[in-house]
This record gives C-alpha cells, sequence and structure tokens, in this order.
C-alpha cells in the first residue's frame, strides 16, 4: 500500500479545515467513516484519507460530505476559530 502523503494546505488552508470538520462533525454525531461513505458513495479509506489530509477532494466531494452530515457546505469550509465563536454565538449547527 502506497504511503500517504498529506496535502501541503499552505496554499489552499479550506482543504484542512474541510478535513478537520468533517471529522469533528462525523464524531459529534456519532458515526463512522463507513456511515460517510455508503452516503456518498465512496469507501471509508476515502474519507479517511480526506480527513488525515491525503486526498485532493473535489467541490462535488464536498458538497455530498455535508449532505451526508445534514449541514451546508461553507460550514465545514471555515476557518476553526470562526467556526467555533459562529457555534458558541449560536449561529452555526456545528461545532
Amino acid at each position: 500500500m502506497p504511503t500517504v502523503r498529506p496535502i501541503d494546505t499552505s496554499e489552499f488552508p479550506e482543504v484542512g479545515y474541510f478535513a478537520e470538520a468533517l471529522k469533528r462533525q462525523r464524531e459529534l454525531q456519532e458515526i463512522n467513516q463507513v456511515h460517510v461513505a455508503e452516503a456518498t458513495g465512496v469507501k471509508a479509506n476515502y474519507i479517511s484519507g480526506i480527513e488525515h489530509g491525503g486526498v485532493n477532494v473535489t467541490i462535488t466531494m464536498m458538497s455530498r460530505i455535508a449532505a451526508a452530515l445534514g449541514v451546508p457546505l461553507w460550514q465545514l469550509l471555515l476557518p476553526p476559530d470562526i467556526r467555533q465563536l459562529l457555534y458558541e454565538s449560536d449561529v452555526l449547527d456545528i461545532k
């Protein structure tokens, strides 16, 4: 099995924000990667790869994942500090 090399998110930090928010939201909803994978039509290792920064995820897949989690995509693309502030202000559904 090839070694997964994390994607450099310095140029596009939203990829990292998405990966972190996906994992956090999935864990808050107490659902596993298999559930998200089945809901989006991919394998669980693909979801794992996204969460660990080893997969270059498309906007289409981001949209499918957001729908599977029941949250708007834009909420998964926010920087963690902004996401937390908005969550504490009851603006967001996700943490």
